[in-house]
């Protein structure tokens, strides 16, 4: 039986949807169920296609003659609003990973999510299964463009989550499966490409609606909120206090209204005198809480920079007269680091932050609430700013300046990176290979200044201690 040119397109739509459905999930639990738990899109994923293989081994789907098209068109089809629905329910089951231990219903919860979540997985596998089982003739075509398929729909997908979020996403690569379905249908049955065509249609609305919606087509828009999983930040705050989402590959961030309150910055020293500023109230995927500053530019207007003990390296070199530093921020935040190193009289600030979405708040989207801290010739500081979009530590090693202090406040924030960067709460900032590169670009007399979080479960300071071995070992 000759393969039809429309199964090398449908696979090849099919499997970077798959591709697409799974890289995007990892967003959405990284947001409602913490970091831990988003890598366990790959167990499901594997999960699925090896119960698919199962499923079609037991049918011996292999040795069947009859024409595969139609019932491989229906299968993508189903995928694809397999996936979208899945979305939708999954983000309404209440789990809450870190009290597993004291309330077993959250594991309960926990095997729910994968049970919804497999079924997408199933079918997925199942349709490319019968692609590769019953065009054996030409699986070694129908196998590259798979992995073509693969490959472009998990590039597409820093794209995608970057400019549209994790829900459109969802979305739309439920759509390209049932796509691939309709594809897959113009070698089969009328009744086939009738149901794979109401699909895809259904899948369309869907995705225009979660786009903005459309006046012409009149389809209404509307949302999908992922929860925050309980105990993060976002998650105790009163609903309604985000004002702006800006998606990301890396983790979403959310701005809320501005209001007054103490400032936030390393500990309580900067609560000195009870200050109240305009601010706003900053998160990363619900949680890694900073504050966005109105008129940063104004140094003088924020008095406690010098109060705070994130600015201890600064406080040990005017102890001994030293000159102005030049310095280097790791992770911008709100960009209070920057506003502590201009606060000291820094000649220069070099600043590295690998989030996007954190670049486009203070470079764009609130960069006339900032007072333009980081624009050029906007400000009596400008000229000695630099922003750079990178992972910190890769762009330190690629750099040839050197500093006389490096700044990491609170950076390995808990969010989950595609990369991989993440598997429980590692960051590779946080490594004696890493504080041997910090060292190596520091000046004489220079200083790497860490301003971290302080926990009390289980064991404590862990932490701090944790950070003062690696130290000790990087120096030794």
């Amino acid at each position: 039986m000759k393969t039809p040119r429309s199964a090398y397109a449908g696979i090849f739509l099919l499997a970077g949807s798959v591709i697409l459905f799974e890289i995007t999930l990892t967003r959405v639990f990284a947001v409602m169920m913490w970091h831990h738990f988003t890598y366990m899109v790959v167990s499901i994923a594997l999960l699925g296609f090896g119960a698919a293989g199962s499923i079609l081994t037991a049918r011996r789907d292999a040795e069947r003659g009859d024409d595969p098209t139609g019932s491989i068109a229906v299968t993508s089809a189903a995928f694809g609003l397999a996936a979208m629905a899945a979305f939708a329910f999954v983000t309404k089951v209440n789990v809450d990973t870190l009290r597993i231990r004291e309330d077993w219903s959250n594991l309960v919860a926990l095997l729910l999510v994968y049970l919804i979540i497999s079924a997408p997985m199933v079918l997925g596998g199942l349709a490319i299964g019968q692609i590769l089982t019953r065009r054996a003739k030409d699986v070694n075509r129908l196998y590259f463009a798979d992995l073509l398929g693969s490959a472009l729909g998990g590039a597409g997908s820093v794209f995608l989550l970057e400019s549209l979020g994790a829900t459109a996403t969802i979305i739309a690569a439920g759509a390209g499966g049932t796509l691939a379905g309709f594809v897959f249908s113009w070698g089969a049955r009328f009744r086939h490409q009738v149901v794979c065509l109401a699909a895809s249609l259904v899948a369309m609305v869907a995705l225009v609606g979660i786009l903005g919606g459309s006046e012409t087509l009149r389809v209404p828009a509307f949302g999908w909120k992922i929860p925050d999983a309980p105990g993060k930040e976002l998650a105790s705050l009163a609903q309604g206090m985000t004002e702006t989402r800006i998606p990301s590959a890396i983790a979403e961030v959310e701005v809320s209204p501005s209001f007054q309150a103490h400032p936030m910055i390393g500990g309580n020293f900067s609560r000195l005198n009870k200050q109240k500023v305009e601010a706003r109230f900053v998160t990363q995927d619900g949680t890694a809480p900073t504050m966005l500053y109105a008129d940063a530019a104004d140094i003088d207007k924020f008095p406690f920079l010098r109060e705070s003990q994130a600015g201890t390296a600064y406080v040990c070199r005017e102890a001994v007269g030293a000159s102005a530093p030049d310095v280097m921020v790791i992770g911008v935040g709100g960009g209070v680091d920057v506003m502590l190193a201009l606060a000291y009289d820094a000649k220069s600030v070099t600043a590295v932050e690998i989030n996007s979405a954190m670049i486009r708040m203070v470079h764009e989207d609130y960069r006339d609430y900032m007072g333009r801290l980081f624009e050029p010739d906007a400000h009596a500081y400008s000229d000695r700013i630099r922003l750079e979009k990178s992972e910190g530590r890769s762009w330190l090693r690629h750099s040839k300046s050197s500093y006389d202090i490096i700044q990491m406040s609170g950076v390995d924030s808990f969010t989950a990176l595609n990369t991989g960067a993440y598997t429980l709460s590692e960051s590779y900032l946080y490594t004696t290979e890493a504080i041997q590169d910090f060292y190596e670009h520091l000046k004489d007399g220079g200083y790497v200044n860490y301003s971290r979080f302080i926990l009390d479960r289980p064991k404590k300071p862990r932490e701090t201690m944790r950070l003062a071995n690696m130290a000790r070992a990087a120096l030794a």
